[in-house]
């Protein structure tokens, strides 16, 4: 079965918080990242198309990278598939930065 993902994903291993409204925020482990959208590890299920704020952790030194909507386009297990809808665009540049690091490190990926 071919990808139809229009960015590339790249392993990754962030922490990360999502809204569920009306319940607040749940805990989750960002997987793999692309440009447009990402994989969230969590005990806790969505279901799609469930739309969420994510809060993604990079490091301890840097303040979260914020998507200020998102989709779930799928759900398998303790994994969601989100597409990201709006990224302010400084936050969209810090994106690019980091899938552009991480991508050339390969110390940052999961094995």
């Amino acid at each position: 079965m071919a990808d139809r993902r229009a960015d590339p994903r790249i392993p990754v291993q962030f922490q990360g918080t999502f809204s569920i409204a009306p319940s607040g925020w749940a805990k989750g482990t960002i997987v793999d990242l692309a440009v447009g959208g990402c994989c969230i590890e969590s005990p806790t299920m969505i279901h799609p198309p469930s739309y969420l704020q994510l809060s993604l952790v990079i490091s301890p030194q840097e303040l979260p990278l914020v998507v200020d909507l998102a989709v779930v386009r799928w759900a398998e297990r303790s994994r969601l598939g989100v597409k990201f809808l709006i990224v302010q665009p400084e936050q969209q540049m810090r994106l690019i930065r980091i899938i552009e690091r991480d991508g050339q490190d390969t110390s940052t990926r999961v094995p």
